[in-house]
């Protein structure tokens, strides 16, 4: 019985661990699946990453505060438009997954601008 009460503690634990994440590093992290899905645009895998670690990082007041992340936002959702007006492109039976991802990319740049000081 002690060994499964310790068990259900450090299984507690380490939930909250993985589960709380930093909103920076998460930001850092989406910065790092563009880049890697503007190398070799073949991982898109890569920008799905890109665009759930911008909703985990986009949780913090601090980092929707920063024109930064506004920008990295845009340009994550400018490539997934890209890619997705190529796919569509090449088959025009393509279903699109995110259809509106260009007008989101378009109001984070707007946003950007709005908070730029300089």
């Amino acid at each position: 019985m002690k060994k499964f009460i310790a068990l259900l503690f450090l299984g507690a634990f380490l939930s909250n661990s993985i589960i709380a994440q930093d909103p920076g590093k998460d930001l850092k992290n989406a910065e790092k699946s563009l880049k890697q899905f503007i190398t070799d645009e073949t991982k898109l895998d890569q920008l799905n990453e890109g665009m759930r670690l911008l909703e985990s990082a986009f949780t913090s007041s601090e980092i929707s505060g920063q024109a930064k992340s506004w920008l990295t936002k845009g340009k994550i959702f400018n490539e997934v438009a890209n890619a997705e007006f190529k796919r569509k492109t090449i088959d025009p039976a393509y279903q699109l997954a995110s259809e509106d991802a260009a007008i989101k990319a378009f109001k984070a740049f707007a946003k950007a601008n709005e908070i730029t000081t300089k």
